[in-house]
């Protein structure tokens, strides 16, 4: 938050040293009620000639402002006729809304923009498991996330998420780590936990992928598996 507030302010010098033009990138990276009253204030004082000397103007109001340096939380559901093309163009042939309907099975901001993530069930999965993908905001519109393996491999990929008398698979969302993690389980005859697999993602703000982490990978193992029996 502190990072984003120093942004916003080096963009409100920048803009308000003279060149009116220049407030246009300040403004597209605020909501759009925030911009539209941002762009009413810059009016009026460029109206009467004060805009140049008026900087700090401009920057109490954007600082006081509650939604300044928040991006609008995307509303998913309302978004599900588009998830679906995406789903499909992405996993062709994956058997999208096979059984039933997709639905938003849970929501976090775990890359930090403040748009949010959504794990999607695809309305498809195993007699007791669903399959599910992590999707995300570019540029105002749903993709699947992509995600780089051990290997190297990136690709976009789908979770499972499910329980029965023999195993548990999990995929969960850990907004604090900027990372997500699957989770798969399997017991023996005797309902012991028989073997406990955990793999954990962390964003990568520079490829925009998922990479997959060793130390997180560990973390997550000590602090998961142990709840689950082992």
């Amino acid at each position: 938050m502190a990072r984003d507030y120093r942004k916003l302010r080096g963009y409100g010098r920048w803009c308000t040293s003279g060149i009116g033009s220049r407030c246009s990138r300040l403004f597209a990276i605020l909501p759009k009620p925030v911009s539209f009253l941002m762009m009413v204030v810059y009016t009026q004082l460029n109206m009467f000639g004060i805009f140049r000397n008026s900087g700090w103007i401009l920057l109490s109001i954007l600082v006081a402002s509650p939604f300044s340096i928040a991006a609008e939380r995307f509303d998913w559901k309302s978004a599900i006729p588009r998830i679906r093309q995406v789903l499909n163009q992405t996993f062709p042939g994956g058997r999208v809304e096979e059984n039933y309907p997709i639905q938003i099975r849970d929501e976090g901001d775990v890359i930090g923009d403040g748009t949010g993530e959504a794990i999607v069930w695809l309305g498809t999965g195993g007699a007791s498991t669903d399959e599910v993908a992590l999707m995300r905001i570019e540029n105002g519109s749903p993709v699947v996330v992509r995600f780089k393996e051990k290997n190297g491999a990136v690709q976009a990929s789908t979770f499972l998420r499910g329980a029965s008398v023999m195993h548990s698979d999990d995929f969960k969302l850990v907004p604090d780590k900027h990372a997500v993690y699957s989770v798969s389980t399997r017991n023996d005859s005797e309902g012991n936990l028989a073997e406990c697999a955990v793999t954990a993602y962390q964003w990568n703000k520079s490829t925009k992928t998922f990479d997959w982490s060793r130390s997180l990978t560990s973390q997550f193992r000590r602090q998961v598996c142990p709840k689950l029996g082992t």
